[in-house]
């Protein structure tokens, strides 16, 4: 999807592709179409449309919010809708303040006033971890962690390797990570290590809930308390929380890499930017909950590093009856989909498709604050199953990219005689799968201090 990105489709000519096994299996229909997209997420339950489990975490973890369908969907969703409201998304404001500052304080950036950030990745990866897991559970996790031995890692490195070799979870049977292999043993460990965590923190929550009545007004909270109350079992509230906390730190990271990578290359788009966030700082230097509505700039450059490196790098969905689609390219017609068939809806293509976005490998922020474009369209997935964190990932990732332009300019870090064009076609086309997500590598930058 990614490396034959210019080319797929019939050079992006063609809304579908349909790819039939030669021996086995059934058919599978690759969807690169905005319009196409809207039809089916925005009528998943009306076309009987599932996810195909093998395609998510539930064998690793069971069923939770990301793999469910149907109504075991519905009743996680309506578990978790309440605690998604203004209260969290002004708490990870907020927090994302605090956190920016200790980011800044720890990585030795407050007396430099010019330095190099290898891969900003790193950063960011640590300080999502941090927002959610302060912000959903609870966990007061500071940026700097001690370092810990493979035999005994703490719950942030844990989760890291498991990040690292999501892989090998994925793949290898469980019973073989008992086999004398060092990397299976350390990715033994390092899953039992955040079970046991999150598992602990579910009996501390469920406790403290029992002495002190039903308090549900975070994420946390409402698990427990849908507990009390049958709703989830222990293993669907596990399932949950590694979920939330796993794909939820991942995509945060994700965006604001993509987005700081794109802006060190477009210093007019960053120019404009930096300036919409004065605009709205106050005399102390703050930048209040209530002006998050006042950066349309801001908003539109992330949702365009979105576009091009979209962390979901697939949707996929499984037909259980015949559903008919209507198409626009090559020509438009209406076809019908057979019971039984996959779709994958190919994330990449659908962004990067120029009938709705012209010139859609460049980097294009103004295009989302035309009136012809959604932001929504593209924000974390559209329709009933749309992100459910996409709000909090908007507060979070906002706050830190607004923190951090109001401080400093970021800049490419190129290599000795390297073009910004060459910076561009080597780091900003360089990504792979992380874990969950799809993601740039290492991203480079250089950072310099803002005169005030």
């Amino acid at each position: 999807m990614w490396l034959d990105r210019k080319t797929s489709y019939f050079n992006r000519q063609h809304d579908i592709v349909l790819m039939n096994p030669l021996f086995a299996g059934a058919p599978i229909l690759f969807v690169a179409s905005r319009r196409v997209v809207q039809q089916l997420l925005g009528n998943e339950a009306k076309l009987r449309l599932v996810k195909p489990v093998e395609l998510t975490l539930q064998s690793l973890i069971g069923d939770s919010l990301a793999s469910a369908s149907g109504d075991a969907w519905r009743r996680h969703r309506r578990i978790l809708s309440p605690a998604f409201n203004t209260s969290l998304y002004s708490l990870a404001w907020d927090e994302a303040s605090v956190a920016y500052e200790e980011v800044v304080y720890s990585e030795g950036w407050l007396t430099e006033r010019q330095f190099d950030v290898s891969s900003i990745n790193h950063i960011v990866h640590k300080f999502s971890l941090m927002m959610i897991s302060r912000c959903a559970f609870g966990i007061p996790l500071a940026y700097e962690e001690p370092t810990s031995n493979p035999a005994n890692p703490d719950f942030p490195e844990a989760l890291v390797r498991i990040i690292k070799d999501f892989v090998l979870f994925a793949i290898v049977p469980r019973r073989m990570f008992n086999l004398p292999f060092k990397r299976l043993r350390i990715a033994k460990i390092s899953w039992q290590k955040v079970e046991s965590e999150i598992k602990a923190l579910l009996r501390s929550r469920s406790s403290q809930e029992s002495k002190a009545g039903e308090d549900n007004a975070d994420i946390l909270g409402r698990l427990v308390s849908s507990s009390g109350k049958l709703e989830l079992t222990r293993e669907e509230l596990f399932a949950d929380i590694f979920t939330l906390m796993f794909a939820g730190h991942e995509t945060t990271a994700s965006v604001i890499t993509t987005t700081l990578g794109y802006l060190a290359l477009y210093h007019q788009e960053q120019d404009a930017v930096a300036a919409e966030i004065t605009s709205v700082v106050d005399a102390s230097g703050n930048i209040s909950f209530a002006s998050m509505s006042n950066l349309p700039k801001l908003q539109a450059c992330l949702t365009e590093a979105l576009r091009l490196i979209p962390p979901p790098l697939f949707l996929p969905r499984d037909t259980e009856e015949d559903i008919t689609l209507e198409i626009e390219y090559p020509e438009k017609r209406q076809i019908v989909v057979p019971r039984g068939s996959r779709i994958i809806i190919d994330m990449v293509a659908t962004l990067r498709n120029p009938s709705y976005f012209p010139n859609p490998d460049v980097f294009k922020p103004s295009r989302w604050l035309e009136d012809n474009h959604d932001p929504d369209a593209v924000m974390f997935g559209a329709g009933p199953r749309q992100c459910i964190g996409r709000r909090f990932a908007q507060s979070t990732i906002m706050r830190f990219v607004a923190c951090l332009l109001r401080d400093f300019e970021v800049d490419a870090l190129t290599l000795p005689g390297e073009t910004r064009e060459e910076y561009e076609e080597r780091i900003m086309t360089n990504a792979t799968m992380a874990g969950t997500s799809f993601t740039l590598q290492d991203v480079p930058l250089r950072m310099t201090r803002r005169i005030k």
